[in-house]
């Protein structure tokens, strides 16, 4: 399981749509809850002092939230994340959900 470097940190988008609930929108609570095995889910990185990416991550397990970098990444240099890392994750750090099916 792959951590990140220190000084990062995944995006609360709870937190982040509080702040800023008209544009900011992540998915709901039940959509969140019915995050499946083969699904992607969007994630973000933070780096202390500013800047950050989001990016893909293919579910491979959904209780509790893991999954594979499933794109390259530009700031790997800063987090140390690269494409099929497993990554594990919670619920408040999904931004988007693309199942499976679609």
């Amino acid at each position: 399981m792959k951590t990140l470097n220190n000084n990062c940190f995944y995006v609360n988008g709870v937190e982040r749509n509080n702040e800023h609930p008209s544009t900011f929108e992540i998915p709901d609570q039940e959509s969140k809850g019915a995050i499946e095995k083969g699904d992607f889910v969007k994630v973000g990185i933070e780096f202390e002092g500013g800047g950050g990416e989001r990016f893909w991550v293919k579910v491979t397990q959904a209780k509790p939230l893991q999954g594979l970098v499933a794109n390259n990444l530009v700031s790997t240099d800063k987090h140390g994340l690269v494409k099929n890392d497993l990554i594990a994750f919670e619920a408040d750090h999904v931004l988007d959900i693309l199942k499976e099916e679609e």
